[in-house]
């Protein structure tokens, strides 16, 4: 029995409108807020911006041999990836904003590690890069000084292409 300020009409009604609400949930998904390279090179358009989205919404894990690059948008939805996602995403974004670079891949000495990075020189003729989740301004005018200032226990600078045929 229904208490006593309450009519048998109201708690039909009640019941109807509980059901309405919950069925928003039910029939209409919330909308999924993954990034694409597109939508992300509209607001994106310096490496420092790049850097900072970058930082805020990736995360690094650090993988060991040959895994499969990931797509860019499988690294934007997983939003975790290796260096190799992460240099690849910055190359992609640093292109659509034409400045040119390039993904280099470091192989270090007595150990089976390397890693990728994006590297670019800046209009004043510096390098920068982007090495997972960070972005390195330098005062080098040169590739092999920037690497051995910043990674010098780096035996070999290879090209990314050349790295994936090795790696494979």
């Amino acid at each position: 029995m229904p208490p006593r300020n309450m009519t048998r009409a109201s708690v039909p009604v009640k019941i109807i409108l509980v059901l309405i609400f919950l069925s928003q949930f039910l029939l209409f998904p919330a909308p999924c807020y993954s990034e694409s390279v597109n939508s992300l090179s509209v607001y994106i358009s310096t490496p420092e911006e790049l850097a900072v989205w970058i930082s805020r919404n990736l995360t690094y894990e650090f993988t060991f041999g040959g895994k499969r690059p990931q797509t860019l948008q499988e690294f934007l939805d997983s939003k975790s990836g290796n260096c190799e996602d992460f240099a690849n995403l910055a190359s992609e974004l640093l292109t659509r904003n034409g400045i040119n670079n390039e993904v280099i891949v470091l192989r270090f000495n007595g150990i089976q590690i390397h890693h990728a990075i994006c590297i670019w020189k800046d209009k004043n003729g510096t390098y920068s890069f982007i090495s997972n989740e960070k972005l390195y301004k330098t005062d080098e005018t040169s590739l092999e000084n920037t690497v051995a200032k910043f990674f010098p226990s780096c035996a070999k600078i290879l090209k990314y292409s050349e790295a994936r045929i090795a790696w494979l």
